[in-house]
């Protein structure tokens, strides 16, 4: 019974540990300095503005 224990442990540390790099924040949307805000697009780790 306490192997059982342990192990879900171990299992449930792994699921955690290997989830958490995953969520990450959304970027905010790209505003200027009169408010105007931009769609954008992401290619690879570049973001682009998107045309409408």
């Amino acid at each position: 019974m306490m192997w059982f224990i342990r192990v879900s442990f171990h299992l449930f540390l792994v699921l955690i540990i290997g989830l958490l790099p995953g969520c990450k924040k959304e970027d905010p949307v790209p505003v200027d300095g009169d408010g105007n805000s931009y769609n954008t697009v992401v290619i690879g780790t570049q973001k682009w503005q998107r045309k409408i």
